[in-house]
């Protein structure tokens, strides 16, 4: 449940508040299903888009990079999950470099698509 209050108040762009929120799931999910879990896996790669979203992409970055390496050992590298985590690490590494407005409304645009 907290999880997708965490979504809704993400596409609401109520960032802080999300972030909060998805922080809490990830912990429940952790603490339920354990780390390796796909549901898992999912509220790490949502809580690294809040942050990315909220503009504090180092932060996204490292959430990312640690939920690709462990989506690809336990999902594979082909899986769709692991597809869409690769992306999103994509993004953010690229918008780190960049750290330009073009590349964050590139973000929004790609956000509100999925």
């Amino acid at each position: 449940m907290r999880s997708r209050c965490g979504t809704y108040l993400y596409r609401l762009a109520d960032l802080p508040r999300a972030i909060e929120v998805l922080t809490h799931a990830l912990t429940d999910y952790e603490r339920l299903l354990g780390a390796d879990h796909p549901d898992t896996l999912l509220s790490r790669n949502n809580l690294a888009n809040a942050y990315m979203a909220a503009g504090r992409v180092a932060e996204a970055i490292t959430v990312h990079e640690a939920t690709l390496a462990d989506c690809e050992r336990v999902l594979g590298a082909d899986h769709p999950g692991t597809r869409t985590v690769r992306d999103n690490y994509a993004v953010a590494r690229t918008a780190e470099s960049s750290r330009s407005s073009w590349w964050r409304r590139l973000f929004n645009i790609r956000r509100r698509e999925h």
